[in-house]
């Protein structure tokens, strides 16, 4: 076993909210891009924590909750190994990607196309909600005054 030490640097972006910290694990209860993860804890604005994890190469996954897992999220791919681990990282104010949360360090090409990717799902995420309530607050303003009559 060895220590893995999460830091999330004080950012005014999602201050409120807490970040949740997950981990792969085969008898997980929750599934992130198609891994089952568990969750290791929760992290405030500004805090570290340390969890004990395995030695083998594992993925880590940051995330507010289940619900927006699809679109804002960040994946860290911890190597294999003895020696303690120590992540950081800062949630970022991007309100079309819901303020996301990522991991400083990343590199790898295939975790920075994911990121562009959550981006764009994002987006569309936040065009579909302004037209529903667009809709329904033209829906609303035409039949109101009706009602009233």
């Amino acid at each position: 076993m060895r220590n893995l030490t999460v830091t999330r640097r004080k950012a005014f972006a999602a201050c409120l909210v807490e970040v949740k910290i997950y981990i792969e694990d085969e008898n997980g209860d929750t599934e992130i891009d198609g891994i089952k993860c568990r969750l290791l804890g929760k992290l405030k604005n500004n805090k570290s924590k340390t969890f004990q994890i395995g030695t083998g190469r594992l993925k880590i996954f940051a995330l507010y909750d289940k619900l927006s897992r699809g679109y804002c999220c960040d994946t860290y791919i911890i190597p294999e190994g003895e020696e303690d681990v120590c992540v950081s990282g800062v949630s970022k104010l991007n309100p079309f990607a819901g303020n996301p949360f990522y991991f400083d360090g990343v590199t790898d090409s295939e975790m920075l196309e994911k990121r562009e990717s959550r981006k764009r799902t994002g987006l569309y995420v936040f065009i579909a909600c302004v037209a529903v309530g667009a809709v329904i607050g033209l829906a609303v303003g035409f039949t109101l005054p009706i009602l009233l009559m």
